[in-house]
């Protein structure tokens, strides 16, 4: 916190006070009005301690600085404030004296007498200027707290986001390689020039974490039609994406590894090839996106027992658990024993009318 931002919360604190606490004062004395000496003193009471809480101000502005604990500022504090607390007394005395009228005169026991209740006041003053110190400092440290743990939680998910990039070009680089040694050279080159727009798209973009869900079914589709290349018509799509579903704020990439396993594991193996369905729906407030493949005859599956999962499922479970904490769900399962369907609920939010997203009041 600023100087500039500290000043009026000790002005607001100060003058608010001071004038609550005189006015108390006068409703209190408002009976005894009429009688000069006690007008006087209480007048003088309320001045000198105004006053002397200025310089108060400044002793436990010097004392702060050594950075104490909240009794040892006190325990600093007292000495100065037992003396303040008797000159104000003495002050206000001095005042009941000389304009409470003849017969009046200043007495130093009567002074020391009532130091102790203007010592306290004074302590008390200390007591609120520590309390509210600490409590700006500790604000402050969890605010700090909670930065790093954003930028930590923001460092991790773009890890998890830039580990599936290289992961899915080493997929599609091997994918050119097989058309190569395979004698199709021509559709190798379509193949580099159809991942040369989705890379050229991916970089381009705006470096956030989410986006629209229209735009990231428009990545899917730049994927899909990289390999539709390779396998031609052995690969078959169908969709179905809710209308009110489009604008939806997803995960950059959280589908493609998603598909990229559909079809690596799914439709590849398949001498047949097979068809990926990709849809979206609204359910309450929870976006629901679901991608339902062919799956490989059991024979694939005894030989290759974890081929449905991969780095794709770990990483996205990883990247929804930073993103949402627990307000997601990702279900894997197996309608029939030829497909293989995972099923993506998030919480379902939109871009603002300013333009900035309102995942920042929904995502931890």
């Amino acid at each position: 916190m600023t100087s500039t931002s500290r000043r009026p919360s000790f002005w607001l604190l100060q003058l608010g006070g001071w004038f609550v606490y005189g006015v108390a004062v006068v409703v209190t004395s408002v009976p005894l009005r009429h009688q000069r000496d006690y007008v006087a003193f209480r007048a003088t009471y309320i001045l000198s301690g105004f006053l002397g809480s200025f310089l108060i101000y400044a002793i436990c502005h010097s004392v702060w600085k050594k950075r104490p604990t909240l009794l040892a500022s006190l325990a600093w504090c007292a000495p100065p404030c037992l003396v303040l607390g008797f000159l104000c007394s003495a002050a206000s005395v001095w005042a009941e004296a000389r304009f409470g009228g003849p017969g009046r005169s200043f007495s130093w026991s009567v002074a020391l007498g009532s130091t102790t209740g203007n010592s306290f006041l004074f302590l008390a003053w200390c007591g609120m200027y520590f309390g509210v110190k600490h409590y700006l400092t500790l604000e402050r440290k969890q605010l700090q707290l909670a930065q790093s743990e954003a930028l930590a939680r923001n460092a991790q998910l773009q890890a998890l986001r830039y580990q599936l990039q290289p992961h899915f070009l080493f997929n599609s680089l091997n994918a050119i390689s097989t058309l190569i040694l395979d004698g199709r050279a021509q559709d190798a080159r379509k193949m580099i020039a159809r991942l040369a727009d989705l890379l050229r798209n991916t970089i381009e973009a705006p470096d956030t974490h989410l986006v629209a869900l229209d735009e990231e079914l428009i990545r899917i589709d730049q994927y899909l039609a990289i390999e539709q290349v390779r396998l031609g018509d052995r690969m078959r799509v169908r969709r179905d994406y809710a209308s009110q579903s489009s604008s939806a704020l997803v995960p950059r990439m959280i589908l493609q590894p998603l598909v990229e396993n559909a079809i690596r594991h799914g439709i590849a193996p398949r001498t047949e090839g097979g068809e990926i369905f990709i849809s979206s729906r609204v359910d309450s407030k929870m976006l629901c996106i679901r991608v339902l493949n062919d799956f490989p005859h059991s024979s694939y599956i005894a030989q290759n027992p974890k081929a449905p999962g991969g780095v794709g499922i770990a990483n996205t479970r990883s990247r929804l658990e930073n993103l949402y904490g627990k307000e997601y769900s990702l279900q894997t399962a197996q309608p029939r024993p030829e497909q293989f369907e995972v099923t993506l609920s998030i919480p379902l939010l939109f871009e603002s009318a300013s333009g900035g997203s309102l995942a920042e009041v929904v995502i931890r």
